[in-house]
């Protein structure tokens, strides 16, 4: 069911603000070294689930999908970074960068895009709900040192 704070908290647990040198934490570094968790650039990120799903079917369900950063000038003039944002998840996008060209107000326009689509009926909430659950699992991984062997 649609409740506009549900689908801010959803927001907030995929969205990965990077620093001005465009490097991931600490934490996710470590899980892409070993494999759990994937880059995809942006064109992929937007073209539709068809990338993540040949990721997925490689690498397991367990793997979180990350974009790269949406700060670009290709999605800043074609999509803006909220409308891009929703349709990254949209395509299984889990976990969404922020560069540092984005400035401020973007997570907030981003919240309020993906409670429109939300709304609207256009993005599921189950879809934010399993990107937020693969998110909390790789960072708990990550916290812990305790990474699953992946196949």
């Amino acid at each position: 069911m649609y409740a506009p704070h549900r689908v801010a908290a959803l927001v907030d647990a995929c969205l990965l603000p990077v620093g001005r040198t465009r490097r991931p934490p600490q934490w996710l570094r470590r899980a892409l070294e070993r494999a759990g968790a994937v880059t995809i650039g942006v064109a992929a990120a937007l073209s539709g689930p068809t990338a993540t799903e040949l990721l997925r079917e490689e690498y397991g369900d367990v793997t979180v999908v990350i974009s790269e950063p949406l700060d670009t000038d290709e999605v800043v003039e074609g999509w803006g970074v909220p409308g891009a944002a929703v349709l990254a998840w949209l395509s299984g996008v889990d976990l969404l960068q922020l560069g540092p060209g984005c400035g401020e107000g973007v997570q907030e326009a981003i919240r309020t895009a993906a409670a429109r689509a939300v709304a609207d009926g256009d993005l599921p909430l189950s879809r934010l709900e399993e990107a937020a659950a693969r998110v909390a699992r790789l960072r708990g991984e990550a916290s812990s040192g305790s990474f699953r062997e992946r196949a």
